[in-house]
C-alpha cells in the first residue's frame, strides 16, 4: 500500500498540509504512527484528530495530532471547537 499512497505525492505541493477529517485516526498510538508514515511518504505535514471531526466547519475539535516529514512521532495541539 505504501507504493499506492506514494503516488499521491505527485499531486501535492511542498507547501501542502494534508488534513484527515471525518475520522479519529489519531486516537491511538498506531494511528499516530500512521500519520508519521504518511508525512514521510508524502513529505508534507499530516494532521488528524483524536476524536471524529464532524460539522460544517473545517475547524478542529479535541486534540489534534500533526506529523511532519522526518519526525519520529506527532506533536499535538488543542482544536478550537469545544467538545460537548
Amino acid at each position: 500500500m505504501r507504493d499506492k499512497l506514494g503516488e499521491l505525492w505527485n499531486v501535492l505541493s511542498y507547501s501542502a498540509i494534508v488534513e484527515l477529517h471525518g475520522c479519529n485516526v489519531a486516537s491511538t498510538t498506531v494511528g499516530q504512527m500512521f500519520l508519521t508514515a504518511l508525512a514521510n511518504i508524502w513529505e508534507v505535514p499530516v494532521r488528524a484528530g483524536s476524536v471524529t471531526q464532524y460539522g460544517p466547519s473545517w475547524s478542529w475539535a479535541g486534540v489534534v495530532h500533526e506529523a511532519k516529514p522526518g519526525m519520529s512521532g506527532t506533536a499535538a495541539f488543542q482544536g478550537s471547537i469545544k467538545m460537548l
